[in-house]
């Protein structure tokens, strides 16, 4: 049987998702394709990680169209398929909503809702001709929320906008039995990359000490390392039949069962599952989803 693939981007950074992700799939048996946005800087190469000679580590920049473009190419042609797409890659304006210029907007944007979109584009085709992929995402518990945690509101609504569009591919990708998974993180010990509000004339005057202020509400103790969201995020990819959400701890799982009866989002999907399994289809050439049938 053909190695599985995992396509994950984000990966520079030691202390984060993508990284020690990568480096649980290699010792699970995956073949890996890394992103890094830099080859030099990033923290990631094959002198320390496990099973290097399954990891390909690739330059990717999402907030560039012919890198995008290129990337896709380049892996199609030395692979000619993936199983698993991971969207892990961030770039996160923190800060007031009010100091977020245009383009600290569209940065974090294109790294988190239209990059990966392009990424979907490009791979879904084959995942669609295996008829089997899963296209996951890193998002955070804190979308579940009624209303938004302050300082990081750009940032979050960008998840919160993925993480619909995934809802929706779920149900339409269905019929090609490619799974999609919302891997909900909780708050974590990383060096993310963020970067303040480009309107720092607005921070001076009206925002002192305001994300420091904001942040006091995350509780110290409920931090994760990397390293303990990457193996539960592995778990999620390995199921036979994976939910639409993972949390990634218990303090996750509780926060998010306090404002959603489903943490799993199982329900919901299943109900339109049917709605679309008992409809008529004169057409086979339709788009339909079915039950399997036992061969």
């Amino acid at each position: 049987m053909d190695k599985k693939i995992a396509v994950i981007t984000g990966c520079s950074k030691k202390s984060g998702v993508g990284y020690n992700l990568a480096c649980e799939l290699l010792e699970r048996g995956f073949k890996v394709i890394a992103t890094v946005r830099n080859i030099e800087r990033s923290e990631l190469n094959k002198l320390n990680i496990p099973k290097p000679e399954n990891l390909d580590i690739q330059v990717l920049d999402l907030c560039q169209k012919d890198s995008i473009d290129a990337f896709i190419k380049r892996v199609l042609s030395k692979y000619s398929y993936i199983d698993i797409l991971v969207n892990n890659a961030a770039n996160v304006a923190i800060g007031p909503v009010e100091s977020a210029a245009e383009e600290d907007v569209l940065t974090t944007y294109q790294t988190k809702v239209f990059g990966p979109l392009a990424l979907i584009r490009g791979f879904v085709p084959v995942m669609r001709q295996r008829r089997r992929g899963i296209l996951t995402t890193t998002s955070s518990i804190f979308t579940s929320l009624p209303i938004s945690m302050p300082g990081v509101g750009v940032y979050f609504s960008a998840l919160a906008a993925f993480e619909r569009l995934q809802e929706s591919l779920a149900i339409e990708l269905a019929p090609w039995n490619i799974k999609v998974i919302n891997f909900q993180a909780g708050p974590i010990a990383t060096e993310l990359t963020r970067f303040e509000g480009s309107r720092t004339d607005i921070i001076n005057e009206h925002y002192k000490n305001f994300t420091q202020q904001a942040y006091q509400w995350y509780d110290p103790s409920s931090f994760q390392t990397g390293t303990e969201v990457a193996q539960v995020f592995a778990e999620a990819i390995e199921a036979k039949e994976p939910d639409l959400c993972y949390q990634s701890s218990t303090f996750g799982r509780k926060l998010v069962e306090t404002y959603r009866d489903d943490a799993t989002g199982n329900q919901s999907f299943n109900v339109l599952v049917k709605h679309f399994e008992n409809l008529y289809h004169e057409d086979e050439c339709d788009w339909k989803i079915q039950r399997p049938t036992n061969s």
